[in-house]
């Protein structure tokens, strides 16, 4: 919206679009993480697939879910929630 629009300010797109000025830049944060682990899984790819250059997609899930689960870390528990 910035990008098309330079002179509006994020106090005017809060009034015109309904979210708050926090909102929106953790709306930009998440993007920019989602940009970050996506080009982490594409680098996991790319590597399995230079040994493997015919690896099916199923395959390629199956190991690379190990890689998934060690990005993500250890669950966490909810201090407010029930048990």
């Amino acid at each position: 919206m910035l990008t098309n629009y330079p002179t509006i300010s994020i106090r005017q797109l809060e009034g015109v679009l309904g979210f708050s000025r926090q909102g929106y830049y953790q709306y930009w944060q998440r993007q920019a993480e989602q940009v970050s682990h996506d080009e982490v899984i594409l680098q996991l790819v790319k590597t399995i697939r230079q040994d493997h250059p015919r690896i099916g997609g199923r395959k390629l899930y199956w190991l690379l879910q190990e890689a998934f689960l060690e990005r993500a870390g250890p669950p966490v528990r909810n201090k407010d929630g029930p048990g």
